[in-house]
């Protein structure tokens, strides 16, 4: 597994080939054209190839692809998944660009969480980052500890939408496997929430080349906080914690044995 240190991902996001495209102007769309929008967004996953696309990248390419690249492959996978899902569905030219943009989003939220990542590893070595192969399925963006408690971060922007969001998140665990659902019953009790803004440098929030990314004492600070607060993360000493849930609930829906990994 690439693991690119936070000033480098700094670095490639300053280069021109590294800018955000453009998304879908939707100001001058039909009501029509709204409706195919909804289409796309109402769908919750375009399956694991997709979720795993932004880190295999990385790894093929050793290095950090540009959003560009990532939308051109990730494209074609979501018209795949269109076509074998929702064969009922004729995929029109807005629906396409709706889906681009829905890769613009997902890119962006993976190189926050990546750089998320770098800086916890860089600057606050007391963490380990638990990693494991079915992550999307928990619904949380990282996990983490330190000697005394576990933390199961949300990375979020600073609206109101995506608050929300995160609530219908917490109601649409599962997995796919076949053409069977498996539900997952997701808990985000304790869990902390770590918000950028989107547009403007604040004291959370760093702006390179258009990409929001959150700065490492902010990041610092709030685990601070969670560390302090009796409700927030939950003990290394619980007897029966998220994680048992998730490992227990994977080998007897599944049949699968997660594996943990537990890395600086």
């Amino acid at each position: 597994m690439v693991q690119l240190k936070s000033t480098e991902i700094e670095r490639l996001l300053r280069l021109p080939e590294y800018s955000p495209i453009e998304r879908l102007d939707k100001s001058s769309l039909t009501k029509e054209e709204h409706a195919q929008i909804r289409q796309v967004e109402e769908v919750v996953s375009f399956g694991q190839d997709l979720i795993d696309l932004f880190d295999w990248m990385i790894d093929a390419r050793g290095t950090l692809p540009t959003q560009k690249d990532y939308v051109n492959s990730g494209i074609n996978k979501m018209l795949k998944w269109l076509s074998e899902n929702k064969p009922e569905l004729e995929v029109t030219t807005v629906m396409v660009e709706a889906c681009k943009t829905r890769l613009t989003r997902t890119y962006m939220s993976k190189v926050i969480e990546l750089h998320f990542e770098a800086s916890i590893r860089e600057h606050m070595p007391e963490f380990k980052i638990i990693t494991h192969p079915l992550d999307s399925v928990m619904g949380v963006d990282a996990v983490i500890e330190d000697n005394r408690k576990r933390y199961y971060m949300h990375i979020t922007s600073n609206t109101p939408m995506a608050i929300k969001l995160l609530k219908v998140k917490e109601s649409r665990g599962g997995y796919k496997l076949g053409n069977a659902f498996i539900k997952y019953n997701r808990d985000f009790n304790g869990d902390i929430m770590l918000k950028y803004d989107i547009h403007t440098e604040t004291d959370t929030t760093m702006i390179i080349n258009g990409f929001p990314l959150l700065r490492p004492d902010f990041i610092q600070w709030r685990l601070l906080l969670a560390g302090d607060s009796a409700t927030a993360g939950e003990s290394l000493d619980i007897p029966y914690s998220k994680l048992d849930h998730f490992t227990d609930w994977a080998k007897h829906q599944l049949k699968q044995d997660i594996q943990l990994k537990r890395g600086a």
